[in-house]
């Protein structure tokens, strides 16, 4: 079976993941498998198509000072001039954005390099979502974050 490759990415064992994601067994014919989806890109949507959109997406996550992560592969050519333009949207108004570029990932870096990509997520994640304090109780931040995003 052939996938696409992305920007000359050839780790098999980023294939490896993607084709489980994306493939699943027919249950029409035991032997055969057909491609799905991987349904975490159901809503999805192509934010450099029209900018007017993606500049209003961004202003309301800076005007609710939403946390919010970019991690840029520096060495893949998925993120164009009208992505980086909104993530300098993001880094002038928004004080809880964080953008990283890891320095020689590619496409999936995420797979590729896990331990560099746990490593920013994780903190973040920590800072911005704090375990429960128990009883149902949540913390100052948390319950602050969900009344702007009106959760």
């Amino acid at each position: 079976m052939r996938l696409t490759n992305y920007d000359d990415d050839d780790d098999n064992d980023c294939h490896q993941i993607a084709l489980e994601r994306n493939i699943s067994k027919s249950r029409k014919f035991a032997d055969r498998y057909y491609f799905s989806r991987d349904t975490r890109l159901k809503y999805i949507m192509d934010q450099q198509s029209v900018e007017a959109l993606g500049k209003a997406m961004a202003m309301r996550i800076c005007a609710a000072k939403l946390p919010y992560m970019v991690l840029r592969g520096g060495a893949s050519s998925n993120i164009g001039q009208d992505s980086l333009k909104i993530i300098g949207w993001l880094i002038e108004d928004n004080p809880n954005f964080e953008t990283h570029l890891i320095a020689d990932g590619l496409h999936h870096f995420h797979l590729n390099q896990p331990e560099a990509t746990a490593n920013l997520i994780i903190p973040f994640l920590k800072r911005y979502r704090p375990q429960s304090l128990g009883d149902g109780a949540q913390s100052d931040v948390s319950s602050e974050l969900r009344s702007k995003a009106k959760l």
